[in-house]
């Protein structure tokens, strides 16, 4: 995998889990 792929697989993957990990976060 190039590094252009990795950086758009990251980016999207942490946007998509981000309001996630909040919402854990404010739960806790």
């Amino acid at each position: 995998m190039d590094n252009k792929t990795v950086v758009v697989l990251e980016g999207g993957w942490a946007a998509h889990l981000w309001p996630t990990i909040c919402a854990v976060v404010w739960a806790g």
